[in-house]
């Protein structure tokens, strides 16, 4: 047996057996002692939420206090109404309302309502939600007041479309017991169950509120809510305790109930759990032992195996090295723990890496400084041939005495030099792009004598952006001198028509489009074959080969340029930027 075999079993053995009888022992974990741990925890829970809702709802019995002890309050419920003095009434009947509307924004309250024993009713609400008098007749109502309760919890109802649960404030003359009347605020089931929500959702469970009752003030899924809760659980009983549990068999199983009471508003809270969901726990602890005792034994199996292949590890990860980088990865991390031979010649190994990395990086840095100063000669070049015919049409216009146009030339041809140097920026504004090419086209077309039309249709979110300069005018010079003068000689006049708009919310896209001599499809599909392809064969210009190189430079292979016919008299040219409403980190 090899040395490498031997210690493999040695230390899979003494792991294997301490780890079976720890899986065996974990799997008999008593069943009564997760639901005792269950009910210990959900009863403690449920006391919290009963806390929780409680000092959430006290401030809701402070603002019937503070209505009972008003002294407009118990001056306009105190009197019967005066007709011969009503600006009196009306004076207190506006402070009272005023009251009311302060607490509108009440976070939970729905409504507020002072009734009045003549029948008045005053509420915050734009018009009656619900009858507040057939309100108080109801038997829960009659029978608090017999049992001369101060503020007490009514039975759920609708308001407004939606569940309320009623709180009651008795309206009394101040040290006196006579009854003036009674403010009523009603509380939304929702805020209810925001309370104790995030507890519920944490689990598979139903959880209900009930009053004193009994019956079902707020509920997870609404459905028993204002139900007595012998509906939803007719075998349900408590022990007459103020918490426990108990099970209750249904038609769809078990179900472990716990329940928690308040005494001070009487509610008793209880949540419902499926029997098989805590049964389901008790299996997952079984299945979680067997899968951690086998990812343990994997595990030592693994050890075992790195134990014995540790000698020949040092040599087989420096050739895994070296053959990443024959393949031209670079980025490997040469540091190594190892001693001895191996060692050094990781070190050496690592040593030569570095130096051949530097070296590359040091060429490709020299590429990308010879290709931006390339790209950046061409963005500032004027054609030669542009400026010279430019100067000869202004000594032309000069001769002969057209000096407005002289005027309109030599103020174009200064704003495309402003524009062009921009104070050495590459990037520049949408508007000041667009301008730069109205300015082009001006003395193109003065010079042309009017021998095209130029239409613009510019989407004003556009010019909040930002591109980089003389994106536009080759392309635009292109249409000019390769599809309107060629038909200069017909008897149509040709017309640029020029688009920018939001492609979508995050690209920019503008339109050239020119009814001179059109392109045929073989000629289009060259063109853009020769702006995907960096060598192709036919040279089609600088000027467009220099905008796409320079859009997909600054901004990525998913931008650029594009030409096609949108019909069979037009050739269409489209420029993809994305859309930037501020100069980036970087921009100069």
């Amino acid at each position: 047996m090899s040395l490498k075999l031997k210690i493999m079993l040695i230390i899979f053995s003494v792991a294997l057996i301490p780890i079976t009888i720890m899986s065996l022992t974990t799997s008999y974990i008593s069943t009564d002692t997760l639901v005792e741990k269950e009910v210990n925890t959900k009863v403690n829970i449920l006391s919290d939420i009963a806390n929780k809702v409680y000092l959430s709802l006290s401030e809701r019995q402070l603002v019937g206090i503070n209505f009972m002890l008003n002294g407009n309050v118990q001056e306009l419920l105190s009197r019967p109404i005066d007709t011969s003095t009503p600006g009196s009434f009306e004076k207190l009947r506006f402070e009272i309302e005023k009251m009311l509307q302060n607490y509108k924004y009440l976070i939970g309250t729905e409504g507020l309502y002072l009734y009045s024993m003549d029948g008045s009713v005053f509420t915050n609400k734009p018009f009656d939600s619900f009858d507040v008098a057939l309100f108080i007749v109801s038997p829960w109502f009659q029978q608090s007041l017999l049992e001369q309760k101060s503020y007490f919890w009514g039975e759920p109802t609708i308001e407004s479309g939606k569940h309320v649960v009623p709180l009651v404030r008795v309206v009394r003359k101040i040290l006196e017991p006579d009854i003036l009347g009674y403010f009523i605020s009603t509380i939304r089931e929702s805020f209810l169950h925001e309370l104790y929500a995030t507890f519920v959702e944490q689990e598979v469970s139903d959880f209900f509120i009930i009053n004193e009752r009994g019956t079902v003030i707020s509920q997870t899924n609404k459905d028993n809510v204002g139900k007595h809760i012998n509906e939803a659980f007719p075998n349900l009983k408590f022990n007459g305790s103020f918490h426990g549990s108990t099970f209750v068999d249904q038609k769809d199983g078990r179900y472990l109930i716990t329940y928690h009471t308040d005494s001070r508003n009487g509610w008793t809270y209880i949540n419902c759990v499926p029997w098989q969901e805590l049964y389901k726990s008790a299996r997952n602890i079984q299945i979680l032992t067997y899968v951690l005792s086998v990812a343990l034994i994997i595990v030592c199996f693994i050890i075992a195996l790195l134990f014995s292949r540790g000698i020949i590890h040092p040599i087989n990860s420096l050739i895994t090295r070296m053959k990443r980088a024959e393949n031209g990865d670079w980025d490997i991390d040469v540091r190594t723990n190892t001693t001895g031979e191996i060692g050094q010649l990781e070190h050496s190994f690592g040593l030569m890496l570095k130096a051949l990395k530097k070296s590359m990086e040091e060429k490709l840095t020299i590429q990308r400084q010879k290709r931006k100063a390339e790209l950046k000669m061409l963005e500032y070049q004027i054609n030669p041939h542009f400026l010279y015919n430019t100067m000869s049409s202004i000594i032309w216009l000069s001769e002969n005495n057209e000096n407005d146009a002289v005027i309109t030339i030599a103020s174009a041809i200064s704003e495309l030099f402003r524009i062009s140097i921009s104070k050495g920026n590459e990037v520049i504004s949408i508007a000041d792009e667009i301008q730069y090419v109205k300015y082009y086209l001006e003395i193109l077309n003065i010079r042309y004598r009017n021998a095209f039309d130029v239409h613009y249709d510019i989407d004003d979110t556009v010019l909040q952006g930002y591109t980089i300069k003389l994106i536009l005018q080759p392309l635009v010079e292109n249409a000019i001198y390769h599809g309107i003068k060629p038909s200069a000689s017909t008897s149509i006049k040709g017309a640029i028509d020029i688009e920018a708009r939001l492609d979508d919310d995050s690209t920019v896209l503008f339109t050239i489009a020119n009814t001179g001599t059109p392109l045929t499809e073989e000629r289009i599909d060259a063109l853009n074959q020769f702006l995907r392809e960096q060598h192709a064969d036919e040279n089609f210009g600088i000027g467009i080969r220099n905008v796409y190189d320079r859009i997909q430079l600054a901004y990525g292979k998913e931008f650029g340029i594009r030409f096609k016919a949108s019909d069979a008299q037009t050739t269409v040219v489209e420029v993809r930027i994305p859309f930037k409403t501020k100069k980036e980190d970087g921009d100069e």
